[in-house]
């Protein structure tokens, strides 16, 4: 039962997507400020106000907190720590927020005093410090308007005590003041059964994505129909084709999603870096036969398709930019049948043009996903490197670029994200390249998300972490073969195909994740290195790329968790098995994520700076409980 004391008390919760975003330096402020009373900040430890009301105050990381969910609900207030502008993780926090019943939510950017002080330094205008508040705020605003009460409810601060005087800090020290103070909870005290009549509530079914319907069964009642209309599929084709061709089955099913095709166009004028954008994310060098060709002239003169050398379902297309002599804004959209394409990228390497604003709003009348995306990041780094005097600070030089790209956009579009991305293999992974591929997947109409995920390359690390969660979303198709293979009256036939369906898929799972004897041969050839050194990096972790060692290992990982699930409880039979092949397939799915990240960091970092690998003896699993 709720007490009193608990009833006034207040959660607030400071948390970020970043590490270095700068939760402690505002815990410190609010300490040096009298706005805490007491130093505890951690878990359940209380602060104290100095109008004597008690707060429970918690430092949340968002990547770490298993509760962070729960307290991002739950929390009287919530207070978003961000740096950057705005990611991803930062919208899907803003959202889950707004969706609950407490909707307090602050936008506090940090570290401020970077962003004048680079501004005043690089800008080539005459902009003083209030303009490029103005303009942080703006874009802040843009991003988390739909999240948010009021344009107030964001904070811009400074990295250091010293900065307690300066910008928004004492406004922000005075909201959490009064809301701490006056705390309302509204409920609907009407009972039902009670009273003579009720009004109708409205109560409208939220979608974060509104591309995705919303589906209102739930995910239990939709697993279990998929599940039993998988064990029919796999009883008829066992009674029509027998054991012989189970396999096949298996590789089938595993791969529907190679008959879904997508189409990607990707625009902009001439020398934006398309051609190069389209070579790196395909994984294919600039000198290769199927490459885009690239070069500073217009070398795209008629749209041109650019398929995946694996995955032949997912196409490029290398389109002529909008507004060229040949591709005039008024006929440009009879010229590109743009009902093809299931996503538009739109690329420019210094600001967008009005004709790239107007592509973007006749996007918008055809319900297209599209995105805007500055490129050449690398060359603007390098540049401003040679020319800022030491110590370099390169987030601040990413966020005045990305804040002009928008300031620009807005006279030409309503839109306002802009990704900073390099068409460079060796810097493919880095800015908002994984912030770009989580919401292009997010932007694929939903029956061809899994066949873009599937297609594309572990290029990058969200690349590896989406392709992870989807390989683990299908392993309901497994197991509902394993559970329709247990009716069947085939002395022994139970295990053989525990065997092979999981075998499969686990193979299917180093496929995917670029850790087979092809993909290392191709790697190698990209970063002009030995596949020898990713072999072993490979193999330092789990010994992958022999396909005797790897089979035997699966098998005795799935035998030996079978063995003990039945020892404990020897009267389940199939369920056991399907609980065996479930801990495999996650206990190598966490492994092969594992060797994929490492081999991903290598694929784009400076190899000769690392150290060598050294091979371990790898030992077998332990059981997992």
């Amino acid at each position: 039962m709720e007490t009193d004391s608990s009833k006034n008390l207040i959660n607030i919760s400071i948390l970020s997507t970043s590490s270095n975003a700068g939760k402690s330096m505002l815990i410190r402020l609010l300490h040096q400020t009298g706005f805490i009373e007491s130093m505890k900040f951690f878990s359940t430890d209380e602060c104290t106000l100095v109008n004597n009301k008690s707060v429970i105050l918690r430092r949340i990381s968002s990547k770490k907190d298993a509760d962070a969910k729960e307290w991002i609900i739950k929390s009287d207030i919530v207070l978003l720590v961000v740096r950057e502008s705005s990611t991803a993780n930062d919208r899907t926090i803003a959202s889950l927020r707004h969706a609950s019943e407490k909707k307090t939510l602050f936008i506090v950017r940090t570290h401020i005093d970077e962003i004048v002080n680079v501004t005043q330094r690089y800008s080539q205008s005459t902009s003083n410090e209030e303009q490029t508040i103005k303009n942080e705020q703006e874009f802040l605003w843009s991003q988390y308007k739909e999240f948010l009460t009021c344009e107030n409810d964001i904070y811009l601060i400074g990295s250091h005590l010293n900065h307690k005087d300066k910008w928004d800090f004492e406004r922000l020290k005075n909201d959490l003041m009064s809301k701490c103070q006056i705390t309302e909870q509204k409920q609907i005290d009407q009972p039902i059964t009670e009273a003579g009549h009720a009004e109708v509530l409205h109560i409208g079914v939220l979608s974060a994505n509104p591309i995705l319907p919303v589906n209102l069964q739930s995910q239990d009642q939709m697993n279990e129909i998929y599940f039993d209309k998988e064990k029919k599929l796999f009883v008829e084709y066992f009674d029509k084709h027998g054991l012989d061709e189970i396999e096949q089955y298996f590789i089938s099913r595993l791969r529907e999603w190679e008959l879904l095709s997508l189409h990607i166009a990707v625009t902009g004028n001439s020398g934006v870096g398309k051609s190069s954008f389209i070579n790196a994310i395909r994984g294919v060098t600039p000198n290769s036969p199927d490459a885009a060709k690239t070069g500073v002239t217009e070398c795209t003169r008629e749209p041109q398709a650019f398929l995946l050398s694996i995955h032949q379902n997912l196409t490029f297309w290398d389109l002529p930019g909008c507004g060229t002599p040949n591709y005039p804004r008024e006929n440009y959209l009879k010229y590109i049948n743009f009902e093809q394409f299931d996503v538009v990228i739109i690329i420019c390497s210094g600001r967008f043009t009005e004709d790239d604003g107007w592509l973007a709003e006749e996007m918008t009348q055809m319900n297209k996903p599209f995105f805007f995306l500055r490129s050449k990041i690398d060359q603007e780094i390098t540049n401003a490197q040679r020319d800022s005097p030491s110590p370099f600070d390169e987030h601040a030089v990413l966020t005045i670029i990305k804040n002009d790209c928008v300031q620009h956009l807005r006279q030409y579009s309503h839109h306002r994200k802009v990704y900073l991305v390099s068409g460079n293999q060796k810097y493919l992974h880095r800015w908002d390249m994984n912030d770009f591929m989580h919401d292009l997947c997010q932007a694929c109409p939903q029956l061809k998300r899994e066949s873009l995920v599937f297609s594309m390359n572990a290029h990058c690390r969200e690349a590896v972490r989406v392709k992870v969660e989807y390989l683990r979303k299908r392993q309901w198709l497994i197991c509902s073969a394993i559970a329709a293979a247990a009716i069947l009256p085939v002395p022994g036939f139970s295990m053989s195909i525990n065997l092979l369906a999981c075998l499969t898929e686990a193979k299917e799972y180093r496929q995917q994740l670029g850790l087979h004897n092809e993909a290392v041969e191709r790697l190698a050839i990209l970063r002009e290195t030995s596949s020898e050194y990713i072999r072993r990096t490979i193999n330092s972790v789990l010994p992958l790329l022999d396909d005797e060692t790897f089979e035997t290992l699966f098998k005795t990982k799935l035998l030996t968790l079978n063995a003990a699930i039945g020892h404990c409880i020897p009267v389940v039979g199939c369920v056991l098995s399907v609980q065996a092949v479930i801990e495999t397939l996650d206990y190598f799915l966490k492994m092969m994520e594992k060797v994929a990240l490492t081999v991903t960091d290598i694929h784009f970092g400076d190899i000769s700076s690392l150290p060598p690998v050294t091979t371990i003896e790898y030992s077998d699993p332990q059981i997992i409980s």
